[in-house]
Order: structure tokens, then sequence, then C-alpha cells
């Protein structure tokens, strides 16, 4: 767009780490330029698309087409584009809870964003740390929760817990910038709906 580059990361000397998997799964555009760095000549692996998506696997495939899918009915994020969905799909983790155990509990800073896979939770509110928990919400499969920790730090307005074993991915603030930038600016690119979800959100 013009614009000034953005340098996101920095891919090490032994790291093993990957790139452009995303754009030879979905035969995309690439969502960064890569550049060699330093005073000696760099040496990668190459892999071809085809041969690529063999060794995935269809199964690997339909996990990010899960993802995906997920987060287009993720409200917060409607004005990202195509290629930020998937970089955002590629970066969630897996992380499973079992029944009864707490994932997130009202009160405490909010900095990670969940998803959930399949499973089941409860959302709780206490008026007072006197007061017992009223259920305010359940979500279960494709549901998510924590979303405004995307966009600000303010504390948990409930607690979550897993009524059952419960699959959820999840990512935090910190990284959803590093990879695609500021929440509020996507949100801007999209004036009138950044206005209306932030007079209803915040």
């Amino acid at each position: 767009d013009g614009g000034e580059a953005r340098k996101l990361m920095t891919y090490e000397d032994g790291s093993e780490a990957s790139f452009n998997d995303l754009a030879l799964l979905y035969s995309s555009k690439n969502a960064a330029t890569v550049k060699a760095s330093g005073n000696g000549p760099v040496k990668v692996w190459v892999l071809q698309q085809d041969v690529f998506r063999k060794v995935v696997g269809q199964a690997h495939i339909n996990q990010y087409e899960q993802r995906i899918n997920f987060l287009k009915d993720v409200k917060i994020l409607r004005t990202v584009t195509d290629v930020e969905r998937q970089i955002i799909a590629g970066a969630l983790q897996p992380v499973e809870y079992n029944a009864g155990q707490v994932i997130m509990r009202q009160g405490d800073k909010g900095d990670v964003f969940y998803i959930i896979v399949k499973g089941e939770v409860v959302c709780t509110q206490q008026d007072t740390p006197q007061t017992a928990p009223k259920e305010v919400l359940r979500l279960n499969d494709g549901g998510y929760f924590g979303e405004m920790a995307l966009l600000t730090n303010r504390p948990r307005q409930a607690t979550v817990t897993a009524v059952r074993h419960t699959k959820i991915l999840k990512l935090d603030r910190s990284r959803f910038k590093r990879l695609v930038g500021s929440l509020k600016e996507i949100l801007r690119r999209n004036l009138n709906f950044y206005k209306t979800f932030v007079t209803e959100q915040m």
C-alpha cells in the first residue's frame, strides 16, 4: 500500500523456523517479504506446494480451514483481511481443560482471547466477592470469549470455567500485535463499525 515496511520477526540460525506455509496451504499471496540478513549466505530448505500438501496431509489442512471459519464469526475481527485471518489462524495455540477447571477469572488482567473447538464452558459473574456467582452465559463448539483482550487490558468481566473436557484455541494480545499490528488500527479501517463497536463494548 506504499506504507513503511514493518519488521515482524527474525528467523535465527538453528531455530528450525519455517515460513510461507499458509500461502502454500491456501494458494494465497505471500503475507510478508522475507529477506536474508547478515554477512554470510543463508541456507534454507525449499519445498514445492504439491509436496508440502502431501506431507502436511488433509487433516492438517482441514484444521486450518476450521480455524479460519471460527475467526470469520468473531465480530471484533470483522475488518481483518483474508491474509491477516490466515496469519491469525496459524498463530492460534491449542490448549485443553478438564471439567471444573477455571480458564479465566473475573477481575484478572485480560490479555488472551479464546475460541472453543469442542466442549462447553460456563461464564459467571459476582457483584461482590461476598456474593455467590451468577451464571450469565454458556458457550460450546465455535463459541469465543475474552476477545476484548486483543484490544485493551481491562480486567476480565466474568469467570469462565470448563463444564466438561474442552479443547480451546488461544491467542494473546502481544502475539496478535506482533503478527498483524494494532487491533485498534485494524478496526478503524471501517470507521462506522469502529465507532459502533467501541460504543457498545467499551
